[in-house]
């Protein structure tokens, strides 16, 4: 019961943050991981310190085409049956994904596994905590606006089989992209909750999420999807069984 995770860094002119977010990878204490870092035409020196590590990662370079098809990327290129998601301006704590990997092993249904949360600043000092989070019906409170996933993309590890069933990220979104995907994800299984501090995701100036107009419209879109597809059901019974 030792099941590989695959894990998918997306990166683009982070070349000051994305040596600790690998290094946070690394440093796991679990270890049957496979890394890809996705550079999505970087400008910066990202791909030159990426080089420190040698065979440690895999390094994939693409034209700039935007967050989410770096992750969809990233996902063909990495092995693993559960793949787990980190931006590369935050951070993992060491036993993150051995805390995930014990939630999928204790129920085959689970389908969405994620932790709590410490803001940090753009130096790595902690902020705020987050420690509320959903488990089992999470679908119904992401729907509702609610608290329900956190830390974005960086606290979520998903069953690939279920990654690839309901199409990977839309690559016509980017801060709401992460949202979007949960959604389709919850309305097919059960989500878990490592109620620990286990991501530290850094707040800096460069956020995705800061640029409120943008993150606005895309939710309206991606509310709209979820709506018109009538993801608001309850989580279907039928996978992992």
């Amino acid at each position: 019961m030792n099941p590989k995770v695959g894990v998918v860094i997306p990166n683009y002119n982070y070349e000051s943050y994305v040596v600790q977010a690998v290094e946070s990878v690394l440093r796991q204490t679990y270890r049957n991981i496979d890394v890809v870092v996705v550079d999505d035409g970087s400008t910066d020196e990202s791909l030159r310190v990426l080089e420190r590590f040698g065979s440690e990662i895999k390094v994939i370079s693409q034209v700039n085409k935007g967050v989410s098809s770096a992750r969809n990327a990233g996902v063909e290129a990495v092995e693993g049956e559960i793949l787990a998601f980190l931006d590369s301006d935050d951070v993992w704590r060491p036993t993150k994904i051995e805390r995930q990997v014990e939630k999928f092993m204790a129920d085959p249904k689970v389908g969405l596994v994620h932790t709590g949360v410490v803001d940090i600043d753009a130096e790595g000092h902690p902020i705020r905590e987050h420690l509320e989070g959903a488990s089992g019906d999470a679908g119904r409170r992401l729907v509702e606006l609610k608290p329900a996933i956190n830390g974005g993309c960086s606290s979520a590890a998903v069953q690939r089989e279920l990654f690839e069933k309901v199409g990977g990220f839309d690559t016509d979104l980017s801060t709401s992209a992460d949202w979007d995907l949960w959604v389709r994800i919850c309305a097919e299984a059960q989500a878990a909750y490592v109620g620990e501090v286990l991501l530290e995701y850094r707040i800096h100036g460069s956020n995705m999420h800061s640029n409120v107009p943008r993150m606005e419209s895309e939710m309206f879109h991606a509310l709209g999807k979820a709506v018109a597809s009538g993801l608001v059901s309850n989580p279907s019974s039928s996978f992992g069984s």
